[in-house]
């Protein structure tokens, strides 16, 4: 899968005192993973190659 490009809409304040330097950074769409038959949850790679998991509905594609 390509790398795209991405903003993140929504995350949880716990979770965005951990990654905010990171977020002001590129962020990269890289993968999906299958949680459910009907629902995927997208990998986002942050500048330092830590890897993310986040539902659709939390980000917005450029």
């Amino acid at each position: 899968m390509k790398k795209y490009l991405i903003k993140i809409d929504n995350i949880p304040n716990k979770i965005r005192k951990k990654i905010l330097y990171h977020m002001y950074n590129k962020l990269y769409l890289v993968g999906y993973k299958r949680i459910t038959k009907k629902q995927k949850v997208f990998i986002i790679q942050l500048s330092n190659e830590t890897r993310i998991w986040l539902l659709k509905s939390e980000i917005i594609l450029k």
